[in-house]
């Protein structure tokens, strides 16, 4: 349910477009229900808390503001990304990011992957591991069914006849 329509502040003016048509360095109005639509920074807020939790996992609501917190820019507090539920208060934001080039865009990127172009180390190993394993278990059951046939034709001189026949003895 991301937003269809966005308040946004181009060339002086005010007005309304559909959140597709945002580039970078456009200024958005945000308010309470709303979803934030790109990555933006923080230029005016006023008691802004966001829901991140699509994207950070985190439970609780963070409370944001016009200052750099961090220089990790994920865990700084003047910067919103896109999909972020807001929670209580307004903001006005510039728009860093839209479309892939957002967070939430390059979480998406990862997750596609590469198609398993490329086997790693790691990939190596683990399929040497298991072929390691199922070679054991096969010479074990091989093993294990020799021996058991074995015992069986000499304790019990019925059991295993290829022709189906068996020779009775005469004490």
């Amino acid at each position: 349910m991301q937003p269809t329509i966005t308040i946004v502040k181009r060339n002086g003016l005010e007005m309304q477009i559909n959140a597709e048509e945002l580039v970078p360095g456009d200024i958005v109005r945000m308010r309470m229900g709303e979803k934030v639509p790109a990555d933006c920074r923080l230029i005016t807020c006023d008691g802004l808390q966001m829901n991140s939790s699509e994207l950070t996992g985190e439970s609780e609501p963070v409370q944001c503001g016009v200052k750099c917190t961090s220089l990790n820019f994920m865990e700084s507090t003047n910067l919103v990304f896109y999909s972020s539920l807001i929670v209580q208060g307004s903001a006005e934001a510039i728009v860093v990011n839209i479309g892939d080039d957002t967070v939430l865009g390059q979480v998406g990127e990862l997750t596609r992957g590469t198609g398993g172009a490329e086997i790693t180390g790691l990939h190596r190993e683990i399929n040497r591991f298991v072929m390691f394993v199922i070679s054991a278990a096969l010479t074990s059951v091989v093993l294990i069914w020799i021996t058991w046939a074995a015992w069986l034709n000499v304790a019990q001189k019925r059991y295993i006849t290829l022709n189906g026949q068996y020779e009775m003895k005469a004490k």
